[in-house]
């Protein structure tokens, strides 16, 4: 933003930014359709989570559109350099949805680490660094509308904000994918059945493409925004960081099912080894029965075979996929 504003450089990477988000925003759409349609009777906590998530990327969309509106309709033809370079205050606001739905996605993620590991003080840390995430990005949005003007983004402040708030984005996406893998890894090396390999095989998956899909669409952005000064790529990009922080969010929670079948289907056998999926353990996790090795009075009976669990993992997916340690559960 140094030099010149050009159409091009500004309102052509604001609009290329806007349809790509356009386009991921129907995939949340979709993807919330699919969860109400599957998993209608999880936990209201998760319930109510997917819902605000949806409802913050249709604002996020809206404040989108309008700020493309302002930027491009409005002028009535007015493309001269000042006029490129200001900064409507629906295109500074729609930052706030988009880094809610980061800072939920992240503290979710955070949830699941701490449920799977115990390790509470990396599960602090990561909730912290989202927080402060979440404090640069609101930042960022009042001095845009503070300043008025892209060009004085570049000033070392708000500059060095923006440039903390993208490199924390991709640091935690880092710290939770490296954390969940090597989590899953660990657990693999030890004795246990080929359906429970196979189900740390798809969620290491999972969890590698989730957090390289976010990081890759924040570090872009921060490579643009420290790197490309003459117009407002990193800006288009940022519109498209949110969509992608609620598409993993909802994919992570959707793919359930489709762990869910295989392991159900391979049942049979005096020692087979299954997956119990529960629906219904609690947030808390001293509620947790998988966490306490001890089987709920609610599993009893539900599965008509016998039950020999060797390994534990809370998976990525979230706190209603369960694995469970050492549970042995008998048919009446």
């Amino acid at each position: 933003m140094s030099s010149v504003p050009t159409i091009a450089g500004n309102c052509g990477s604001l609009l290329l930014g806007a349809l790509v988000a356009f386009s991921l925003s129907g995939c949340v759409s979709l993807q919330f359709a699919m969860y109400w349609r599957t998993y209608s009777k999880d936990m209201w906590q998760i319930r109510s989570l997917i819902t605000l998530t949806w409802m913050l990327d249709i604002a996020h969309s809206v404040f989108v559109a309008m700020g493309i509106w302002d930027s491009i309709i409005a002028p009535n033809g007015d493309f001269s350099p000042e006029q490129l370079d200001k900064i409507p205050w629906s295109l500074a606001i729609s930052g706030e949805p988009a880094v809610l739905i980061t800072f939920v996605a992240h503290s979710f993620s955070t949830y699941r680490i701490y449920i799977l590991q115990r390790k509470w003080i990396l599960a602090v840390l990561v909730g912290t660094l989202a927080f402060v995430r979440l404090v640069c990005a609101s930042v960022t949005a009042q001095q845009m509308i503070y300043l008025g003007q892209y060009s004085l983004l570049v000033r070392p402040f708000p500059g060095w904000i923006i440039t903390l708030g993208l490199s924390l984005s991709a640091f935690i996406d880092i710290v939770i994918t490296v954390s969940l893998c090597h989590f899953f890894r660990e657990s693999r090396k030890e004795k246990c059945s080929v359906t429970t390999h196979r189900i740390l095989d798809t969620l290491t998956k999972w969890t590698l493409q989730n957090g390289l899909i976010t990081c890759a669409g924040a570090t872009a952005s921060l490579i643009c925004w420290k790197t490309i000064q003459d117009n407002l790529l990193f800006m288009g990009l940022h519109f498209v960081m949110g969509k992608l922080y609620a598409n993993s969010l909802l994919a992570s929670l959707n793919v359930r099912e489709m762990i869910r079948k295989p392991c159900l289907h391979n049942t049979t056998g005096e020692n087979s080894q299954v997956v119990i999926l529960s629906q219904d353990f609690g947030m808390d996790p001293s509620e947790n029965p998988v966490t306490n090795s001890t089987p709920s009075k609610g599993m009893k009976g539900r599965y008509p075979i016998q039950v020999n669990v060797e390994h534990s993992v809370v998976s990525m997916v979230d706190m209603n996929i369960d694995v469970p340690s050492d549970l042995n559960a008998t048919s009446e």
